[in-house]
């Protein structure tokens, strides 16, 4: 069992698959047409540069409405140029409209089509023939059926074709510990977790577990992992985990179930673990909602990263890898970043200012050498130094000034401290005084009703009234789609969902109970007095990322491993207050109290009972592994990786306060890392934009 993940060599394998690829069908000069909605992915993996020495493309067009033109240009300029089209069916589970429409207008054949897919196949250990005939038997039966929907589609036309699997792996992006799948939407930009028609839910929820269940199985199998515990939240999170241990089963060969064996026996502990917990998009709808107060989160809020994790409306690619500046402030809390920026400009003039004290030979030699990273760090610090004031201008300027009264008026609502009418005044202040924009609007309507558990009928009536007469009739249908969804409704309308036959997970508790029992908006840090801004992130509760609200999302996974916060809140009476596994024990009626139904959170084990019981008593005795930290100089328990699965998406915030709460289990002993897989980034104005 593999227990360190190295994340970083998911994207060279990538890049490597692809120009196999591309060298094994033809050595002429090659046109590669990409689907639009990959291009983003594709230039995460590779540059232009680094595609056209690796492979023997020369262009790169887009499989759009000027295909037609583009082609007949690039195809006249090079003589034997051969056409590929790059594209990924995995949600949309058809052809890209201009492909068919390409191929019979230039009557192009043969048809090479290069179409990704999860990756299925790994390196065999030497085995017996026998052996070997029945694993390629169950690779037939857990290998996903995409080249089956591409052919009958082929069908429809007359050309030759042949296609080219690239099997890819989820790489990171964001951080190392962060692996997004970009399966939440498909080629037409449609949220698969919540689709515009109520009607194609169920089929696109099917699809979209299907994707992450083939990526959470090539993650197992690449990194010869064995997950060892399991937590699932919300009904779709459980369809989820029963299909991914299904298709693991499935595939494992009899040389996997040995060393399953071997490693987890009777007689043996290895005290290897590995947790996975499954969180799906409804069990928090609150968080997306709220406005994110990271340097990362506010750039997603008013500028959008897009699949390649561009800032869309800046035109900047931001590089964890390459650009140390970003990867420092990403996840602090914006207040942070001036000071931050400004420390780190000073340092780097210093540097500088050494070449006045180069005397020697050698030392002008050391400054030479250095140049050039000084240089790209003053390139990358430049950046952000004017992200982060353009940031500040919205924030800060009277055009925005409604920022300030937006974050106070969240805070209201998620407190319950303010009448309904006094909120709606302040909304429709908000609307015609500072003209805020249509979706923020809806985001604080919808906030509303979600934390005071649906609106009453007269107030529910009026609100619906200002924003049909203030947008017109046309608003009705986002309105009733808002509403099957959960997001706005009346206390009968509410009703009335719970009457309807949807498996849906919902919150069915008002929140100002949900973050009392929680501690979900905890006072202020009271050791906070008198810290630098640098020293934030040392705070015991993870409140930077929004105004002073604690993710709902961070305080489950918490409760699975530290019961303090229960303890506090909700009842002393807990079966443990640290647990280096997950444990949802004495949780059910808390979770019958917030989703209506106890069932709605699962706990299983994928080992031997015989085995974590032996697992429980070597943690009571605290015999863990331990690894020497050489910086320090001191000894730290070894760490378990815990997967966090989100369906539905991830905010920023979220991914920021899971670091923190990875960092003060630490502080008591409970050695995690926490790798984080999601479908896709979510917030606010997406699933907004997703229900219009």
């Amino acid at each position: 069992m593999n227990k360190f993940w190295n994340t970083k060599r998911f994207l060279p394998a990538n890049a490597d698959g692809l120009s196999g690829i591309l060298n094994e069908i033809s050595q002429n000069d090659q046109i590669l047409v990409v689907q639009p909605s990959f291009l983003p992915i594709l230039n995460s993996l590779l540059t232009f540069q680094e595609l056209t020495q690796s492979t023997p493309v020369k262009k790169i067009v887009l499989l759009d409405d000027q295909l037609s033109d583009d082609s007949s240009g690039a195809l006249g300029t090079i003589p034997r140029m051969d056409l590929i089209f790059l594209i990924d069916v995995r949600t949309s589970l058809q052809l890209p409209p201009g492909l068919l429409d390409t191929a019979v207008k230039h009557n192009l054949s043969p048809l090479h089509i290069v179409y990704c897919e999860w990756k299925t196949s790994f390196p065999k250990y030497t085995k017996n023939l026998e052996q070997w005939q029945m694993d390629e038997r169950t690779s037939e039966i857990t290998k996903p059926h995409f080249p089956n929907v591409i052919e009958l589609q082929l069908k429809e036309i007359s050309n030759e074709y042949f296609l080219y699997l690239w099997e890819l792996l989820p790489f990171p992006q964001i951080d190392d510990n962060v692996l997004l799948s970009h399966s939440l939407y498909n080629m037409e930009n449609v949220n698969m977790y919540t689709p515009k028609l109520r009607s194609l839910q169920n089929a696109t929820e099917s699809i979209l577990v299907d994707n992450m269940v083939n990526c959470l199985r090539s993650l197992v199998f690449e990194t010869d992992s064995i997950i060892t515990n399991v937590v699932s939240i919300g009904n779709l999170s459980k369809k989820f985990s029963h299909l991914l241990k299904k298709r693991i089963d499935k595939q494992q060969t009899e040389n996997d179930l040995f060393i399953k064996g071997t490693l987890y026996g009777e007689r043996t502990n290895c005290g290897l673990e590995m947790d996975m917990i499954v969180l799906e998009r409804n069990i928090d709808p609150i968080t997306p909602l709220l406005t994110q107060l990271t340097y990362a989160g506010l750039l997603d809020d008013l500028y959008e990263f897009n699949s390649g994790l561009k800032v869309k409306e800046k035109d900047i690619n931001l590089s964890y890898k390459e650009d140390a500046i970003w990867n420092d402030l990403k996840f602090l809390n914006f207040g942070s970043v001036g000071p931050q920026l400004n420390r780190l400009a000073k340092e780097l003039q210093t540097q500088y200012d050494t070449r006045h004290k180069a005397e020697s030979v050698h030392e002008i030699k050391e400054f030479v050498d250095s140049l050039g990273s000084l240089q790209q760090r003053q390139t990358f610090l430049k950046i952000h130094t004017t992200l982060s004031s353009d940031v500040l201008k919205v924030v800060e300027t009277e055009e925005y000034g409604s920022f300030n009264k937006i974050l106070e008026l969240e805070l209201e609502i998620l407190m319950g401290n303010t009448l309904n009418k006094d909120i709606e005044d302040i909304v429709m202040e908000l609307q015609y005084e500072y003209e805020v924009d249509q979706k923020k609007i809806l985001r604080l309507i919808c906030l509303l009703s979600l934390c005071k558990n649906s609106l009453r009928e007269k107030d529910y009536e009026d609100l619906k009234t200002s924003m049909i007469d203030s947008w017109g009739i046309e608003k009705c249908f986002q309105l009733e789609s808002l509403a099957e969804l959960g997001f706005f409704t009346s206390k009968t309308g509410k009703a009335d969902l719970h009457t309807a036959p949807s498996k849906l997970t919902r919150l069915q508790k008002e929140y100002r109970y949900i973050s009392q029992w929680l501690n979900t908006v905890p006072l202020e840090d009271e050791h906070a007095t008198g810290k630098t801004t640098t020293e934030k992130e040392e705070f015991i509760e993870a409140t930077f990322a929004y105004s002073g609200v604690i993710p709902l999302t961070m305080r489950l996974v918490q409760m699975l491993y530290d019961r303090s916060v229960l303890f506090h809140n909700y009842s002393s009476q807990q079966p443990f207050i640290l647990s280096r596994e997950p444990k949802i024990s004495q949780t059910e009626d808390l979770i019958e109290q917030l989703y209506g139904d106890s069932q709605t959170i699962e706990e299983s084990k994928w080992i031997p009972e015989t085995v974590s019981k032996k697992i429980n008593a070597s943690i009571k005795n605290n015999k863990r592994q331990y690894s020497i930290d050489s910086f320090k100089g001191t000894s730290r328990a070894a760490e378990d990786i815990a997967l966090v699965v989100f369906l539905g998406g991830v905010t920023m915030g979220e991914i920021a306060t899971l670091k923190h709460l990875q960092k003060r289990l630490g502080k008591k002993g409970i050695n995690k890392r926490f790798i984080i897989i999601a479908d896709g980034l979510t917030n606010g104005d997406r699933i907004m934009n997703s229900i219009s």
